[in-house]
């Protein structure tokens, strides 16, 4: 790459950067601020339903790409401004078992002289995409944020044993990318440990998260949990819903998108906002590039594969 080259990337790069477009649009993760989540009102207010009742936990369930993890995290959020909880998220992998996912959060509360060290990754995952250049990666592509054992890992946790030792804890639990884990003996562990919590009172409230069709997919446990985890199954998002989120962000980062290109966007995105974000960041991108405030659908056309 020569120079006058190289000095073109960095320009255009700098243009987007001082624009903020990527703060706005994120397909590359959760979205965990309140001013930055549009639609599913009915959704988190189930959510804070639960977690501000005793005894009762959550789990979200639905298709790759429809947003679980921003819903959690956001209602996260609103939980921890009203009662102010301390907050851990633990998002699952394919070595994790029972210990891994509760020994690192309970080793920052202090059990057991466990250390804890954190680290921050990107992955690049697969699953769905679009028929577009840009979307390869596919809808799991994020930076991770996690937490991992140094030393003092127990070697058998036991459920009572985790809810013994949060029962007086004020703490909210955000277990994400279930479906990662591969163990029903895990999972069923995790379900027991819930259940133990509902029924000690506990003021500790967990949150489980993960890809599946229905619940029980993700918690393989016996019928008297029904009782304390209330399901909530996200679904692809409204054509409105995805249409706030182009229009909203679009005027935050000071462009306008034309009319057939937010229902060209709206289309393309069949309710998964992650697409949503993925196009309209692009797009955003091309137009901050170009020097022009108006993103038409010459900019849209020039994203994907006609």
């Amino acid at each position: 790459m020569n120079g006058d080259k190289l000095s073109r990337y960095v320009q255009r790069e700098l243009k987007i950067e001082t624009r903020g477009v990527r703060l706005y649009f994120t397909p590359g993760k959760p979205i965990d601020a309140v001013s930055l989540f549009k639609g599913r009102a009915q959704q988190v207010a189930r959510c804070l339903r639960a977690l501000l009742t005793p005894g009762e936990h959550i789990v979200v369930f639905g298709k790759r790409g429809v947003g679980k993890s921003s819903l959690a995290r956001v209602t996260s959020q609103l939980l921890l401004k009203e009662l102010r909880s301390a907050y851990y998220v633990h998002i699952c992998d394919s070595s994790d078992d029972f210990n891994t996912i509760w020994a690192p959060i309970m080793g920052r509360l202090g059990f057991g002289g466990i250390e804890v060290e954190e680290t921050t990754e990107r992955v690049e995952g697969g699953g769905a995409q679009l028929r577009i250049p840009f979307a390869e990666a596919g809808v799991d592509t994020q930076t991770r944020r996690s937490v991992r054992v140094v030393s003092g890992m127990p070697t058998s946790l036991r459920p009572s044993t985790v809810a013994e030792f949060l029962e007086d804890r004020d703490v909210l639990v955000l277990i994400d990318e279930l479906d990662r884990l591969t163990s029903d003996t895990d999972r069923t562990k995790l379900a027991e440990t819930i259940k133990q919590l509902s029924d000690r009172g506990a003021r500790t409230k967990v949150m489980l998260v993960g890809i599946a069709e229905t619940a029980a997919q993700l918690v393989a446990a016996h019928p008297s949990v029904q009782r304390c985890l209330r399901e909530i199954e996200l679904r692809p998002m409204s054509g409105d819903e995805i249409r706030e989120i182009i229009v909203e962000n679009a005027r935050k980062c000071e462009l306008e998108f034309d009319e057939e290109v937010v229902e060209g966007v709206v289309d393309m995105a069949a309710g998964y906002p992650y697409f949503a974000h993925l196009l309209g960041l692009k797009a955003a991108e091309e137009a901050v590039a170009g020097e022009t405030d108006r993103v038409d659908q010459d900019i849209l056309l020039s994203l994907i594969h006609i």
